[in-house]
């Protein structure tokens, strides 16, 4: 499982930001969605509950969106998570806060941080772009360039 601290992916993240709260999460999102996936299956993304719908899940592509419940951090939430795992070392943090890492660590889990992580993500995220193709020559181009090039 690949788990991430969203907020603390954010406010690492270049080209992102915590003043701008709900773009920045919903590029993270975007990002993770439109990514090949993880190799290690299940991608969980947490996010503190300060807003509607707090303590729910959702899924957006392959990637389930959690938010912390209310009174509740998303640290404690990702450690919850952990906790409830049958095999915390199949976990993968991704985080860049020391003490949630530690804590993290501690049960058994690798850990990420977030600025190397977003930059893989947004390089890979861009080789998966579709190529511009090359439109073909007309007709009198072809002929042309076959006019120009032919034997003489």
């Amino acid at each position: 499982m690949l788990l991430i601290d969203g907020h603390n992916v954010i406010g690492r993240a270049s080209g992102l930001s915590l003043s701008d709260e709900e773009g920045g999460r919903q590029e993270l999102i975007s990002r993770l969605a439109a990514s090949k996936g993880h190799k290690g299956g299940e991608v969980v993304i947490v996010f503190d509950g300060n807003r509607p719908g707090a303590g729910s899940w959702g899924k957006v592509g392959a990637v389930n969106v959690r938010y912390s419940p209310s009174g509740r951090s998303a640290d404690d939430t990702i450690i919850s998570i952990i906790d409830a795992s049958q095999n915390p070392r199949a976990i993968s943090l991704v985080t860049s806060d020391n003490e949630l890492a530690a804590r993290a660590r501690s049960r058994g889990v690798s850990v990420t941080p977030s600025a190397p992580f977003w930059k893989n993500l947004t390089d890979t995220s861009k080789n998966n772009l579709p190529k511009e193709e090359k439109p073909a020559p007309s007709q009198d181009d072809a002929e042309h360039w076959l006019e120009v090039f032919k034997e003489k």
